[in-house]
């Protein structure tokens, strides 16, 4: 019998995304630091890759090379996808069929190797002062990925994390590890398809003029596709994503840390709003980010997207493990355990 099992809808509708998502106006306080205590004055909505973004590794990585196949056969199967010469799900699929591990067991490997970014979750605080929804978007499996934030929010807050990924079944004995795509594309979870599809949605359910800026933050491969349809993205410095960016001439700014996607949209306020000087790569535009302003700052506005240097709206952009009960601080980071 499986020991996991969490396949996703076979045909996700708006409707069904829309019940796993952040929900607007659920703030920490009734006015905000950025001074927006208004549910339809949200203005963002945050979707954020999770291996090689909110984590500095990737959890099936980490997984295949120990109790699987391998390094080297994973970086074969690995530079057939960024290639193209091979589909994602294809390869993907014979990854996680290699491995050979109880979950629990291979879950204790992932807690001494994976590093958190170090201004994640002062971000994840900022998005939840803010009214800023924030959501998971992920082509992991999701019980691998809530497992691992409760470690970082504690079980209860991890509970209601919104996340959209890919489901799991595993064998209580760990011989058989097989995901459940979320969707019936090459891509397994098609995150352009996510996102269409709650654009879609919103606007139908918002007054006109009202539909939140969607703001995508990632790293490689599997967030080409979301690439295009962010209305602002963010792309780890240096990765699969900026080079895609680079050659498509997709819009985005760079970031080494969330602690810079944090002061760019800091520095997105009406008061004393800083144009982010850009440069031209290759045609593609790259925004450098700015420090946060000092105190006092406005409220955020609707032309927001002139704090990050862009001129009009594009519509399309490119404790220990058993004490996972409360919240782990910034000073006992990095490393899980």
């Amino acid at each position: 019998m499986p020991m996991t099992i969490t396949p996703p809808p076979e045909e996700v509708s708006f409707t069904d995304v829309q019940e796993e998502l952040a929900p607007f106006g659920q703030c920490r306080s009734q006015t905000t630091p950025l001074g927006d205590p208004l549910l339809h004055s949200t203005k963002w909505v945050c979707f954020s890759d999770f291996d090689g973004t909110m984590f500095l590794q990737d959890t099936g990585h980490i997984l295949f090379d120990t109790y699987g196949c391998g390094p080297e056969r994973r970086k074969v199967l690995s530079g057939g996808i960024r290639s193209g010469r091979a589909p994602f799900r294809e390869s993907q699929d014979q990854m996680w069929g290699s491995l050979n591990v109880s979950f629990e067991t291979g879950f204790e490997l992932m807690c001494t190797r994976l590093l958190i970014d170090p201004g994640f979750l002062d971000f994840y605080d900022f998005c939840g002062d803010n009214c800023i929804p924030f959501n998971v978007m992920s082509s992991g499996m999701e019980p691998i990925l809530r497992r691992v934030m409760e470690i970082y929010l504690g079980k209860a807050e991890a509970s209601t994390l919104p996340i959209l990924a890919n489901g799991l079944d595993v064998n209580t004995d760990g011989s058989m590890w097989k995901p459940v795509w979320r969707h019936d594309s090459h891509l397994g979870h098609d995150k352009a398809r996510s996102i269409i599809d709650y654009r879609k949605g919103i606007a139908s359910t918002r007054p006109s003029g009202t539909t939140p800026l969607i703001v995508f933050l990632g790293d490689g491969v599997s967030d080409l596709a979301a690439a295009r349809e962010a209305d602002i993205l963010f792309a780890r410095r240096g990765l699969q994503l900026e080079r895609y960016c680079i050659e498509h001439k997709i819009q985005y700014i760079p970031f080494d840390s969330f602690r810079d996607i944090q002061a760019a949209m800091t520095s997105a306020v009406e008061n004393g709003a800083v144009q982010a000087p850009t440069e031209t790569v290759d045609n593609a535009t790259a925004i450098h980010l700015t420090p946060p302003l000092s105190p006092p700052l406005g409220p955020l506005n609707a032309d927001l997207l002139k704090g990050f240097g862009i001129k009009e709206t594009p519509t399309s952009c490119g404790r220990e493990v058993g004490e996972a009960n409360g919240r782990l601080e910034t000073s006992e980071l990095p490393k899980l355990n």
